[in-house]
């Protein structure tokens, strides 16, 4: 194969100064198109103006799992285990601040609410429960602690179920997308005018079969989610 062959003319101008034109002469070449085939396809199906079937094991039909909140294992507190004995005495009803550690578990005494809800210590805990009609996601409400501490765990489960409970009972007001109440516009009562004695009552009819802590413990089909369990 010849390589690379330049060549040059020469033109004069009226001035007597020359100019010096550089022509490059290169062989010709002969080009391959290399066509990269897909397994799953026919040569057949390569020259058929029809499209090649969809792949429903591959992209966009798989289901893409959300990121772990952490590379290795989330190991839960043993504080909020779900035990036949917990160790947190605490009825979901009220607020997360009667919460207290189990007298009769001596292991408990030892300890405190504000520990971090998981090991290691993450941003956000989700909880679920047959009774819930969404998960909960906890998060930290101290500044001090940017980690979801014990506590915090059981504030996320009362506030959620004061939510849940009113909504059921207190449906708030549906609109259409004209901003128009759909439906007879009745009186609708805040969550806040509501007292406290009427949602407790509300929660306890939310969770008929009881309403006292027993732990959550994981999830067996969801990664970084967890079972939320009341006797």
């Amino acid at each position: 194969m010849s390589g690379y062959s330049p060549s040059s003319t020469y033109t004069a101008t009226p001035q007597g100064r020359g100019v010096i034109h550089l022509q490059a002469t290169l062989p010709p070449t002969t080009s391959t198109t290399h066509v990269a085939t897909d397994p799953h396809l026919s040569p057949l199906s390569l020259h058929s103006p029809a499209p090649p079937s969809l792949l429903y094991s591959k992209s966009p039909y798989t289901f893409i799992p959300l990121p772990r909140l952490h590379n290795g294992p989330v190991r839960i507190n043993p504080l909020l285990e779900y035990l036949p004995v917990p160790m947190i005495e605490y009825d979901v009803t009220l607020p997360a601040t009667f919460a207290t550690l189990n007298s009769r578990r001596r292991e408990a005494l030892d300890r405190s609410l504000d520990e971090p809800a998981t090991s290691p210590a993450t941003s956000s805990l989700t909880l679920c429960s047959s009774s819930f009609p969404k998960p909960v996601i906890a998060f930290p409400n101290n500044a001090q602690h940017p980690f979801v501490t014990v506590r915090d765990v059981l504030a996320a489960v009362h506030d959620a179920i004061r939510v849940f409970a009113i909504e059921l009972h207190h449906p708030p007001p549906a609109y259409n997308l004209w901003g128009s109440p759909i439906g007879r516009v009745q009186t609708h009562q805040s969550q806040a005018a509501i007292s406290d004695a009427h949602v407790r009552q509300l929660i306890m009819e939310f969770f008929p079969g009881g309403s006292i802590w027993a732990g959550i413990s994981p999830s067996p089909a969801e990664p970084d989610v967890w079972i939320l369990h009341v006797r």
